[in-house]
């Protein structure tokens, strides 16, 4: 079995490579190219025709991220706030706290649940 970093490693890098490609036909012809994927799957007039019919919903997929960039922290912090409280409500569990574990600006996803069972950090009996 492959540990976690070489599994990492296989897998193929596709985003942030738009700059690198000026058209999407480029960007999917080295996308089929990374992961290793004959050319011959996909005809240009396919892919051409994909993006002509993506691109006219272009407007609403771009509202759609503006609403999850504004959301999505909020539904994230609810989720973790709900495995806090499932785990407070567990029989020998004394405390559960969210604790940062690098700075946001690396990831938003930095937070770490830490729950406390009574016979490992103290004698005294939770209640």
């Amino acid at each position: 079995p492959l540990l976690p970093e070489e599994k990492r490693e296989q897998r193929p890098v596709l985003g942030r490579t738009a700059s690198k490609h000026p058209t999407f036909l480029l960007w999917v012809r080295a996308s089929l190219d990374k992961l290793h994927v004959s050319q011959e799957v996909l005809t240009d007039a396919t892919i051409t025709s994909v993006h002509d019919t993506l691109f006219a919903d272009m407007p609403k997929l771009k509202r759609f991220v503006a609403v999850r960039g504004v959301l999505g922290r909020v539904i994230e912090s609810l989720i973790l706030l709900d495995r806090a409280a499932y785990l407070r409500a567990q029989p020998g569990i004394c405390g559960v706290a969210l604790v940062p574990v690098f700075d946001e600006g690396v990831s938003p996803r930095n937070m770490a649940l830490v729950a406390s069972r009574d016979t490992i950090l103290t004698p005294v009996r939770c209640v």
